[in-house]
């Protein structure tokens, strides 16, 4: 370590370090884990006063003992602290980020609860660039906020409902975002490029994957309401290609969660396809129509090509698809297809409940 210090009162004032160690261990706040350090170099610029400090890491990598990568970059974060009062906002920045090493050393430091248990469910991974963040309150939950950067390769986990039969949480893999939000809202443009969209409890597969995914997105949030709108989306995998548009509101209701609470929400959506393989349309209809239905177009359409479908979808999506007669709501599905071969009367699979059934009809 070669250092130099400011001492005002006899008090330090601030220090830069620039350090290259090895084989130590960290322990930044109390109730969390110890953060072991196999090297660690780069320069430290840290300084304190009255209203709070700022700590500034020029050319900063490490490497852990469990095997986190830092990369090299510069960061910098200062914060607003009285002595022995919380924190009540701060600035951050930072040239390159690993989300997925960031989300590990995030278990090891005091940023709070509500945000040590998203992180941990969420799994994040990718690489995040030129990003700025100012924020008003506490970190793990801001009265104001501003944020914007960039994202490459990003993947998020998926979350299943704790609801039987619903829609939960969605994933991504290998997706890029460009981000600009603050507590009001914000905006992003989302592309994927050989990645997936993975959402629980809306197909018996919850993976789709896709060769490209492109769209504009829009948030609102305020007087407890949030909308979200996709624009411009178009999208492309060897089932299909299209393109759609999208607008979702949390619910109005008091409940948290069920039909007319804030979550899951209205949506309206509106979409087409200009090709597809029918053979893949039971691989797409929702866990919302019956299985027995799904079974049978499974069976049923043998080969052809969709020439254009329209998809429309609006309602509550506690109701989704809408098949009882006692829920509003809207899905509707409309197809012109070539080359179909459909069995009407479709030969089955043996189940384990149910024999092999081979069908005496022909086929159309």
């Amino acid at each position: 370590v070669r250092a130099w210090l400011e001492l005002r009162d006899g008090a330090l004032q601030a220090a830069t370090l620039d350090v290259g160690l090895r084989q130590v261990a960290l322990r930044l706040g109390a109730g969390v884990e110890e953060l072991r350090i196999e090297m660690l170099q780069g320069r430290i610029d840290a300084q304190r006063d009255a209203d709070g400090g700022v700590l500034s890491l020029e050319r900063f990598s490490f490497v852990s003992s469990d095997g986190m990568r830092w990369p090299g970059g510069d960061l910098r974060l200062k914060w607003r602290q009285r002595e022995g009062a919380p924190a009540t906002g701060g600035e951050f920045s930072a040239q390159r980020l690993d989300l997925a090493v960031m989300a590990q050393i995030a278990s090891r430091i005091p940023l709070g609860t509500a945000l040590h248990q998203l992180l941990g469910e969420l799994k994040p991974k990718g690489m995040l660039s030129d990003l700025s963040a100012r924020w008003d309150g506490p970190l793990d939950a801001p009265r104001r906020y501003q944020v914007k950067g960039q994202l490459s390769g990003l993947a998020l986990a998926s979350r299943a409902s704790a609801e039987v039969h619903r829609v939960g949480r969605p994933g991504l893999r290998n997706a890029s975002l460009q981000l600009s939000a603050n507590e009001k809202g914000g905006t992003a443009r989302l592309e994927v490029r050989d990645g997936a969209l993975e959402v629980p409890g809306l197909f018996e597969d919850p993976r789709v994957n896709l060769d490209r995914l492109n769209a504009d997105l829009e948030w609102r949030i305020g007087a407890g309401k949030a909308t979200l709108s996709v624009k411009n989306a178009t999208l492309a995998n060897p089932d299909a290609s299209g393109a759609f548009e999208a607008t979702w509101n949390s619910g109005s209701g008091a409940e948290p969660f069920g039909r007319g609470g804030r979550f899951p929400g209205e949506i309206e959506l509106t979409g087409h396809l200009s090709q597809g393989q029918a053979v893949r349309a039971a691989r797409y209809l929702p866990l919302g129509i019956p299985e027995v239905t799904r079974r049978y177009v499974e069976h049923a359409v043998k080969g052809g090509q969709v020439r254009r479908l329209d998809i429309r979808v609006k309602g509550d999506l506690w109701d989704f698809p809408y098949f009882d007669p006692a829920t509003t709501g809207e899905f509707r599905i409309a197809a012109l297809a070539d080359d179909v071969a459909f069995a009407f009367v479709p030969s089955r699979p043996a189940t384990a409940t149910e024999p092999a059934f081979i069908s005496p009809w022909p086929s159309l």
